[in-house]
């Protein structure tokens, strides 16, 4: 993407970038180049407007939502653990989110031991997984060669474009009911030059 004219975007799960440049070698991160931040959301959208109608492309980014079981901040990120564990050949994701002050594992433990088969032997029952974090379940050692990825926001949010930089203002309470996975983005009033324009968001949750 580039400031005046924005001709390529990408979005994805739980990743930092909202700004890729699409080169001859590819897709290449510039987030730096436009964002003071890395935002790291879930990002399942996003939509190019002029929403304050000053001439400059902004972004409207779709996301979790607040309305959710899962809670994401910078103090308390949501994390997701990936690696072959058990070396089978195969990757497996552990998304983690914070309860009362502790990161827990989202999956159940019998969705645990179907996919890990040894950890019956170390959670025989659902009493000792309850309190499980991830530093119980797996060693310093496994988690060391893991790969994570990092949620810190879950609002869906405008991204002002405001000289050169993308500034973030999260929408409000009614665009954060559910997962927002389908914008539009339309000038519906427009009374003189300094009045905002009015904006709709569809969001679908599936």
């Amino acid at each position: 993407m580039v400031i005046n004219k924005i001709s390529d975007s990408l979005c994805s799960l739980q990743r930092s970038s909202l700004c890729s440049v699409n080169t001859s070698k590819g897709f290449e991160d510039h987030k730096g180049d436009y964002f003071e931040n890395p935002q790291q959301g879930f990002w399942f959208t996003l939509t190019i407007a002029d929403v304050d109608a000053d001439g400059k492309p902004d972004i409207i980014a779709g996301n979790l939502g607040t309305n959710s079981l899962v809670h994401a901040s910078d103090k308390e990120p949501a994390e997701l653990y990936y690696a072959d564990f058990d070396g089978n050949g195969s990757v497996d994701p552990f998304f983690n989110y914070y309860i009362q002050g502790a990161s827990y594992p989202f999956v159940s433990r019998d969705e645990l031991n179907e996919q890990i088969y040894p950890m019956r032997k170390r959670f025989t029952s659902y009493k000792n997984y309850s309190n499980a974090t991830m530093k119980d379940i797996f060693s310093a050692v496994d988690l060391s060669k893991a790969k994570k990825l990092t949620v810190s926001e879950q609002n869906t949010v405008c991204f002002m474009n405001r000289n050169g930089e993308f500034v973030k203002s999260a929408l409000p309470m009614k665009a954060q009911i559910s997962v927002v996975t389908k914008i539009l983005a339309s000038d519906l009033i427009r009374m003189e030059k300094s009045t905002c324009c009015s904006w709709v968001i569809i969001q679908t949750a599936g």
